[in-house]
């Protein structure tokens, strides 16, 4: 007996299985092919829009339409997500104002992004009331504001560079007016050894808008070495016929400099200086000068020098 089950089953097996494939594919032609109601959704997006304009009301990003047609026409539509472009750049010409695109408009628009056998019942929303207005607009410096420390035998090269430098802010007149920069939040470089570039979020500001959330922020850092020169002390404001004695005569003058400009650097490139005396003072203190904008730091030694006036 069981024997037979099994031959029944193996023989009939193969072609119970092949109805119920063709039974389910002519199911599945019949249904996506037979016309129904179904809710698709269409993305908005709003074009002719400046960066000085706020809406009092939320826009829409997308809408609801009721539609009926075939299955497959209903599946190629969601497949494709179509859009909406809506240009709002003639009912923004005032400076505020308030107006409604119609049902009407909405709806012959919709229709225009569906296939013709379509029938479009319902959509939500089916018009727009828009108030707007425009923003005050200034646009003001970028600091940054935190701390970059250097690793040892490390400086900073040049300075501290922000992209952009400068950013548009919007807002209401007398509170755009009072601003006179934007601040980064805290950033905080050490042990720096190499150069550095870092995106940072912008200090928000209360019923202020920025053109730019964020800024990047870079610094470039070299070793660097010291380089020793015994240098003439050069004094300035001598009045005519004057003449003075320093002593010492000379000062050594002591640089840090970048490694790679190490071997171009020469005396040169460096003065130190004193003031001649205006009232009666112990010594006159001397200051380091350069041109070369590879040199990052300097001191003389000795600071200060004594003077005598000879009549």
């Amino acid at each position: 007996m069981r024997n037979n089950w099994r031959k029944i089953i193996s023989r009939d097996l193969p072609v119970f299985v092949s109805f119920v494939l063709v039974a389910t594919v002519l199911w599945w032609v019949r249904a996506i092919n037979t016309s129904r109601d179904a809710v698709i959704y269409i993305s908005v997006r709003y074009a002719g829009v400046g960066d000085d304009v706020s809406f009092v009301t939320v826009l829409p990003d997308h809408l609801m339409v009721e539609v009926h047609d075939s299955g497959q026409r209903i599946r190629q539509v969601n497949h494709e997500k179509p859009e909406l472009v809506i240009n709002l750049a003639s009912h923004l010409s005032k400076d505020a104002g308030f107006f409604t695109i119609p049902s009407e408009t909405i709806h012959e628009r919709v229709c225009d992004l569906l296939p013709g056998t379509m029938s479009v019942m319902r959509i939500h929303p089916n018009h727009l009331d828009i108030e707007y207005y425009h923003q005050h607009k200034k646009v003001v410096p970028v600091q940054w504001v935190g701390t970059i420390t250097p690793a040892d035998q490390y400086q900073l090269r040049g300075d501290i560079q922000i992209l952009p430098e400068s950013i548009t802010v919007y807002g209401k007149k007398e509170d755009v007016q009072a601003i006179a920069y934007v601040q980064t939040q805290a950033l905080n470089w050490e042990q720096v050894q190499d150069s550095v570039c870092q995106c940072v979020e912008l200090q928000p500001m209360d019923g202020i808008r920025f053109s730019e959330s964020q800024v990047q922020v870079r610094c470039y850092s070299e070793q660097y070495t010291e380089k020793r020169f015994t240098l003439p002390i050069e004094v300035l404001g001598v009045p005519n016929g004057g003449r003075i004695r320093l002593f010492p005569s000379k000062a050594e003058i002591i640089v840090r400099v970048g490694i790679d400009y190490f071997p171009h650097l020469d005396q040169h490139d460096l003065h130190i200086y004193c003031k001649y005396p205006t009232q009666l003072n112990d010594k006159l203190p001397l200051i380091p000068m350069t041109k070369n904008e590879h040199v990052q730091q300097m001191r003389v030694v000795p600071g200060a020098v004594e003077y005598l006036i000879e009549k």
